[in-house]
């Protein structure tokens, strides 16, 4: 007789095992059966069909095909090939016939559905990441403050900062989405264009202080000399005022500092508009007593009886100035002791023949009448002599007598 697995034929003397595709459960029996859908049968004498396995399907023939490239099955006893899963998104399957995917989508790709390699669908585009298991192109935006402009990011790290002098308004972006406002600074990862260090992401803020920052400025920019800047968002810095000087800056974090305040001119100075560092002095022959001169015409000349010798004198009785010297006169504007009257500025010279100066003089003092002087630089009365005998001196201020007297 034949045992299960096996059948006869008439006048057979031995058991015959069933085919491969086929199956006999039953003894004695004189024919196998076909295995089964969903079921395979993959070896001789089998008494009962398998269930297809994992990977396979199995339409009813007795052997099994592999689910194609792109596809798995977890399942035993699939029968049709739209039984098989197409590979989940974020992994691949490389070769037919798997009971899993092959492994997660590699890093810098992404795999959509019935992926079947590590690269899926293709490179990341610009301005996303993809992690490896990575399922859809846009599943990892780069963050606001951010962009990317190449395919292929792996990671968050792969998002860059947005430019300096930029701002990265969305995710996702390929490049950043304008310039910084004017009058706000974008340092670097700036999400919107007129930061106030609140709302926004990265570095960036109001222009501070003694600083402006024009449309794409990426720092404060210090305002330089001869300029300030008083109140916070300046696009700009405002030119000196005239009588004042800007140079007492105000540093801004590791920036240069800027100056943000106008200091009144110094007496022995004046301040045209735009004064900065260097402070003119007041010229020679002139003494600046008040502040906040604003010209070197408001600086005062050098007063009747003195001289003014040095630039940026603040008084006519200081190192700077002084009484005009015997002998010399100075009337006005004098800038030195011992005026020429060739050389010197203002109004000033050798005391007269006739005349004498003394100290701090502001005009020659005529010698009287009866008296004559006959040299220059007289330094008080006593040069002027008394008229010589036989001569008269009818007048004030003379240099030699008048004449001989008359006969009789």
């Amino acid at each position: 007789p034949a045992s299960p697995g096996h059948y006869t034929d008439p006048g057979s003397t031995s058991e015959i095992p069933c085919n491969i595709g086929s199956f006999q459960s039953a003894a004695y029996a004189s024919a196998c059966a076909s295995c089964p859908p969903s079921y395979a049968c993959l070896s001789q004498g089998m008494s009962s069909p398998s269930p297809c396995p994992q990977g396979q399907y199995c339409p009813g023939t007795g052997f099994v095909v592999p689910c194609p490239i792109g596809t798995y099955s977890a399942s035993f006893g699939l029968q049709y090939i739209s039984q098989c899963s197409p590979c989940a998104p974020g992994s691949y399957c490389e070769t037919s016939g798997l009971s899993t995917p092959t492994a997660p989508c590699g890093a810098g790709y992404y795999c959509s559905s019935g992926a079947s390699s590590a690269t899926g669908a293709g490179s990341c585009p610009p301005g996303y990441y993809c992690p490896s298991g990575t399922g859809a192109w846009n599943s990892y935006p780069c963050p606001q403050g951010t962009y990317r402009p190449l395919s292929g990011g792996r990671n968050l790290s792969d998002c860059f900062a947005c430019t300096a002098g930029e701002y990265c308004a969305t995710a996702g972006l390929s490049q950043p989405t304008g310039s910084c406002n004017a009058t706000y600074y974008c340092a670097a990862g700036v999400s919107i264009s007129d930061p106030n260090g609140i709302d926004n992401t990265g570095d960036g803020g109001l222009c501070p202080v003694g600083h402006y920052c024009p449309a794409g400025s990426s720092w404060p920019v210090p305002c330089g000399n001869g300029t300030y800047s008083p109140l916070t968002g300046a696009s700009a810095c405002l030119a000196c005022a005239a009588g004042y000087y800007c140079n007492t800056t105000t540093p801004f974090r590791s920036t240069s500092a800027g100056v943000s305040t106008l200091t009144l001119c110094p007496a022995g100075h004046y301040c045209p508009s735009g004064t900065g560092t260097n402070i003119p002095l007041c010229p020679k022959g002139t003494y600046g007593p008040d502040t906040g001169l604003r010209s070197s015409s408001e600086c005062k000349a050098c007063a009747s009886g003195y001289y003014c010798d040095s630039l940026g004198a603040i008084s006519l009785n200081s190192t700077l100035a002084g009484q005009c010297a015997a002998g010399y006169y100075c009337k006005e504007g004098v800038d030195v002791p011992m005026p020429n009257n060739v050389t010197n500025q203002g109004i000033g010279g050798p005391c007269p023949a006739g005349a004498y100066c003394p100290v701090g003089a502001s005009s020659p003092t005529s010698c009287a009448i009866g008296t004559y002087n006959p040299v220059t630089t007289a330094t008080n009365s006593s040069s002027c002599m008394s008229c010589t005998a036989g001569y008269y001196c009818g007048q004030t201020g003379l240099s030699a007598p008048s004449a001989q007297c008359a006969g009789g």
